[in-house]
Parts: structure tokens; sequence; C-alpha cells
């Protein structure tokens, strides 16, 4: 049984042109009226989708939100699941 995904991240070196670029492509509502330019996406897709955020920066950092890949390593190493804080269970 696997795990229904319930948010999404897009990280970029330009925020501002990422938001734009997704709102056009796809329709989407994205508001970044925030001191960190963080942009809310809602995907306008009802109860058929799910929201995210658009943001300035590099999800590979360490120290930031764990990247998919490193997610991925944890549950092979672990050769189970993660909770939310990405380690295995």
């Amino acid at each position: 049984m696997g795990a229904p995904v319930v948010h999404f991240e897009i990280y970029g070196k330009d925020a501002s042109k990422l938001q734009s670029f997704y709102a056009d492509l796809f329709g989407w509502e994205i508001h970044a009226d925030n001191p960190m330019n963080y942009g809310i996406v809602h995907t306008n897709s009802g109860d058929k989708g799910i929201g995210g955020g658009i943001t300035e920066g590099d999800a590979r950092v360490k120290g930031g939100c764990p990247g998919v890949g490193d997610r991925i390593a944890v549950a092979e190493k672990k050769e189970g699941c993660w909770n939310q804080a990405g380690e295995g269970e």
C-alpha cells in the first residue's frame, strides 16, 4: 500500500520566474505576498489534486528540507518506510 502525495515543492534560482512559468503553464494560482517570497500554490483542481510551494533555493542543501533522493536512500537503507522527519521506521 502506497502513501499519497500531499504536498510538493519546486526550488530554483529565481522563484518569481518559476512561479510565473508554472502559473502560466498550468493555470495555477500562486500567492507569494510574504516576506520569504514563498509561492503557495493552489492548483485549482478541487479534491483531485494537491497544493504545494515554489520557492528560491536548493533542496539539496543540508539543513533544509531533505530532497527525494535523500528519503529514497533512507528507505533503501532501512528497507522500510520513512516518517515525516525523513528517518527510516
